[in-house]
Order: C-alpha cells, then structure tokens, then sequence
C-alpha cells in the first residue's frame, strides 16, 4: 500500500493485495494503464507507480470508496529494451486494476 495523496484528504486510505474485511461493499472497478515510458532509473519507476495509484484513488473516491483491492495481474505489462551504439533505453507499460470497496474504520 501507499500513503495518500494530499490531494485524496486521506479518504482512500489502502490500496493492497488483500485480504480485506468481510464488512466492506464493492463500489466498482477502477484501472489504470499506462502507455510505455521510460524506465532507465529506479525512480522513473517509483514516480509512475505513484501517479497510476493516485490515479485509481480517484476513480475510487468517485465510486465512494475508501480502499482498493488489487487484481493479481496489476503491475507490469510490458517490458522493452532498446540498444545502439550511443544509448540504452528501457521503456515499460504498466496496467493496474482492482475493485474499490467501502470498508468500515476499523
């Protein structure tokens, strides 16, 4: 999980691969997908996760929900090197998708 986006006032607190409690009601399904970027660096990789997860936070704080369970198969779904003589490049597309749930405060 991460923490919450300032701009997110905290409301979507989880984003995990489980388990959640059996108290919670499925609000929907959100994703994110991102086209192929530049992933050279460690942080160029950490920034883009930040900005997917964000992203689903939103989509679930319009559903009304305040924790997101991950699908298995969110994270990495392409993976390219590209090599010539003067560069290396290594470029990455990312989808991730959960269900959105609202989950009592426990």
């Amino acid at each position: 999980s991460i923490a919450p986006h300032p701009d997110d006032t905290g409301r979507v607190s989880i984003i995990t691969a489980g388990p959640i409690s059996k108290n919670c009601k499925l609000k929907g399904r959100v994703s994110e997908t991102d086209s192929a970027r530049d992933m050279s660096t460690p942080s160029q990789h950490s920034n883009l996760k930040t900005e997917e997860f964000h992203s689903l936070k939103h989509q679930a704080l319009k559903l009304g929900a305040n924790i997101i369970l991950l699908a298995p198969s969110s994270g990495m779904t392409d993976l390219k090197h590209w090599v010539t003589k003067s560069q290396h490049s290594e470029r990455a597309s990312h989808t991730y998708t959960g269900d959105a749930y609202s989950c009592p405060a426990s």
